[in-house]
């Protein structure tokens, strides 16, 4: 689950690098289907989180030590901020605009 995550900021970080050096000549019609591959990955983003939030639920069910649940809610809170960072930033639309 994690291991997604990281994939897809790491991604999306490497392909928006050329910006913070305003090199805006290096993004083409060329990265059409890198961009909506990475919007397609969002998608493995979201259900990598529901997955985390399914380990809470489940862990919360079986009575596991504090420490366990503690754990699987931090997982679980980085997965909802990355989802909600890909939904604010626009990184998950299927707009290429």
């Amino acid at each position: 689950m994690v291991i997604i995550d990281l994939l897809y900021v790491i991604a999306w970080i490497g392909f928006l690098a050329p910006v913070l050096s305003v090199s805006l000549w290096v993004y083409s019609w060329r990265f059409d289907p890198l961009v909506r591959a990475l919007h397609l990955a969002g998608l493995l983003v979201i259900a990598a989180t529901a997955v985390g939030l399914w380990a809470v639920w489940r862990i919360s069910s079986l009575q596991s030590s504090r420490l366990v649940w503690l754990r699987n809610a931090a997982l679980a809170a980085a997965l909802i901020g990355v989802v909600w960072i890909g939904f604010a930033g626009k990184l998950m639309s299927f707009n290429l605009n």
